[in-house]
């Protein structure tokens, strides 16, 4: 069986194995922040903004920091500065997380937002461009709320419940003191927390090897997961679902859910899921690494669960692999006998 991995990987065509390793690019959708991060800075420091989704704000072109123009006004005294826009990048929230999950079933409140999406960031600092000198200098800012606005041509503003506007990220500008001022804890505004919370890991089912030691190279992974659909919400077509934890593109994911026979445990589904990467698993740090071949590091994976709470007490009772059909391959498809997945819970 174990070459049969490597024989499904080399048969199907290139484009419908893009198809199938859209997993690998599993992300939440980005929305607009409410706020900079941090919420309260002084004249000259740096902040990060959320823009929204790469998909969903951006009709997924690539954005650039020419792309965008930033303002800030105070609110004491209405003046208006530009702000200088160090960056741009995306950034992907954990393949387990809420909002990860949530936006595939496509239901409220996360129908606004799209599937396997990421949110732009941008790195602004509150600095004027001196160009006598062709230096940067700190924004002569008055204390207390300001406003930083963004505008840019290729963003499309976007009204969800749970996210901020393009042209108001409110930021509380203190005084220039050499020591921190406690006015600089405050409490969130009340849907603050969604920018974050959504994003973080949740409870999970992991799966790793157990053990490295004397492997120099390792080609795919095939697992099968038994469960008991009492065990999660059966009404859900999205789980369980193996996702990788690293984003390396190079790795492929095919997999799908059977019925299994009952061996009196409850466990009567399974999920079978098989990765490879042709160029193999390598130890980065020994050498042997090159262009187009994954990592040690990159043979994690976690079991998406929307029932995550469920996973408490003595959950190997609801879930196992199953020995027989669960083995780590070389190269050539051939099980390495030296190495065994492993199941375990995060958190």
């Amino acid at each position: 069986m174990a070459n049969q991995i490597i024989k499904m990987a080399n048969q199907v065509e290139s484009k419908f194995i893009l198809g199938l390793v859209v997993i690998l690019a599993i992300s939440a959708t980005g929305c607009t922040n409410l706020n900079p991060t941090p919420a309260y800075a002084s004249t000259g420091d740096l902040v990060q903004i959320g823009l929204g989704g790469v998909k969903r704000n951006t009709t997924g072109k690539t954005l650039t920091k020419d792309d965008l123009y930033a303002t800030i006004t105070s609110a004491a005294d209405g003046i208006e500065y530009q702000v200088k826009v160090r960056g741009v990048y995306r950034a992907f929230p954990d393949h387990t997380s809420q909002v990860a999950l949530e936006t595939l079933r496509r239901e409220a409140p996360y129908r606004a937002l799209h599937p396997y999406d990421g949110q732009w960031w941008a790195t602004l600092q509150l600095v004027e461009h001196n160009s006598a000198n062709n230096e940067f200098l700190p924004l002569p800012l008055a204390s207390g709320p300001a406003v930083i606005s963004i505008t840019s041509a290729d963003l499309v503003q976007t009204s969800w419940q749970y996210e901020g506007s393009l042209t108001d990220f409110g930021i509380e500008m203190m005084p220039d003191a050499a020591t921190p001022s406690m006015a600089r804890i405050r409490q969130p505004d009340p849907e603050e927390p969604y920018q974050f919370v959504g994003l973080t890991a949740l409870n999970a089912l992991n799966i790793n090897p157990d053990t490295l030691a004397g492997v120099n190279v390792v080609g795919g992974l095939q697992v099968k997961l038994d469960y008991n659909p009492n065990s999660v919400d059966i009404t859900s077509p999205l789980i369980p679902r193996l996702v990788p934890i690293s984003h390396d593109p190079n790795i492929n994911i095919i997999q799908h859910t059977i019925d299994i026979p009952d061996a009196g445990d409850g466990r009567t589904r399974a999920l079978i899921a098989m990765v490879t990467n042709p160029n193999g698993f390598v130890e980065l740090r020994g050498g042997s690494w090159e262009v187009g071949n994954s990592t040690f590091e990159d043979l994690q994976f976690a079991v998406t669960l929307e029932d995550y709470d469920e996973l408490v007490g003595d959950w190997t009772l609801e879930y196992a692999l199953d020995p027989a059909e669960s083995f780590y391959i070389d190269t050539n498809g051939d099980v390495i006998a030296a190495m065994t997945p492993v199941l375990t819970k995060s958190f």
